[in-house]
């Protein structure tokens, strides 16, 4: 009797271990389950603001293998919280996984908001997905004039305290009505033309600095939009140097004139300063006029 008991005891004993072990082997198995990685699907990404009508993106392809193809569409974005509408692709490219991280670039018209969608063999990413949200920003050309009505006018001649108009001209896609904070700020005085071409613009040397809102409502004879600007220079006499800064908005990039670009700048001259005769090298121009796009006097 003991025997059997002893061996009843044994059995039940058993049974339960085989239990527990079936239900703990249950688990095991479904962590094993869940620790196996699901195929990683290709992740597109854009930069946050571009300053090129040309969007560059980058693919990281995941499991993808190297020479499959994939294509990156362009959709307008949607504006004041609305979703974006993946139904019309304004632009588009097409292109091929390589070994690890592939860089490509898609072209759109204009500035504004975009959402960039990729899709592949058995994927496609989501037209909410933020890392391919991009918005194109205006990279404008800065140039100053004293003189619309004059190409290539090297310097204009004032007097201390008299006010004087500067044109300011953006050149780039800004939508009508469109507001840009300009920063102009006088650097001077020199006594000669080769001293201000020395100082490059040197900040420790403003005469004076002021703030406005280019409009662009007026154009120039090359129909580039520019603002009116007056200004004045106050105290010694000498030669003074003009330069602007467009700061960055929602719509624009920040941009500056070029300081060694003297068709960018604007050169002042109050009346009995000492002043050789210039001898401009435009940096960027070459032999066409910036602000009129004609080509210069004598070329």
């Amino acid at each position: 009797m003991r025997k059997t008991t002893k061996t009843l005891m044994s059995v039940t004993a058993a049974s339960l271990a085989l239990t527990l072990s079936a239900c703990g082997g249950g688990s095991a198995l479904k962590a094993s389950e869940s620790a196996t990685p699901e195929a990683a699907n290709p992740v597109l990404s854009v930069p946050e603001t571009t300053e090129d009508k040309a969007i560059g993106f980058k693919l990281n392809p995941g499991n993808a293998p190297a020479g499959q193809k994939y294509h990156v569409g362009v959709y307008t974005a949607g504006s004041d919280g609305n979703p974006t509408d993946c139904s019309e692709e304004i632009s588009s490219t097409d292109g091929q996984f390589g070994d690890g991280e592939t860089s490509g670039a898609v072209q759109v018209k204009k500035p504004g908001k975009y959402q960039l969608v990729l899709s592949t063999e058995g994927h496609a990413s989501a037209c909410d997905d933020p890392n391919g949200a991009t918005t194109v920003k205006t990279k404008p050309q800065v140039f100053l004039d004293g003189n619309l009505n004059a190409d290539g006018e090297q310097t204009l001649t004032t007097s201390p305290g008299k006010p004087f108009d500067v044109a300011v001209i953006l050149k780039g896609d800004f939508p009508k009505d469109t507001k840009q904070p300009v920063r102009l700020t006088v650097h001077g005085p020199y006594s000669t033309e080769p001293e201000l071409r020395a100082a490059g613009c040197d900040d420790d040397k403003v005469a004076a600095s002021q703030s406005v809102d280019w409009t662009g409502k007026e154009l120039n004879r090359a129909n580039n939009r520019y603002t009116s600007v007056p200004m004045t220079i106050e105290g010694t006499k000498g030669l003074y140097l003009v330069t602007a800064e467009n700061q960055e908005t929602k719509e624009a990039a920040s941009a500056t004139t070029e300081c060694g670009n003297y068709q960018s700048v604007l050169k002042v001259s109050t009346k009995g300063a000492k002043q050789e005769i210039p001898n401009d090298n435009p940096t960027s121009t070459g032999g066409t006029n910036g602000l009129t796009d004609k080509n210069k006097k004598g070329k």
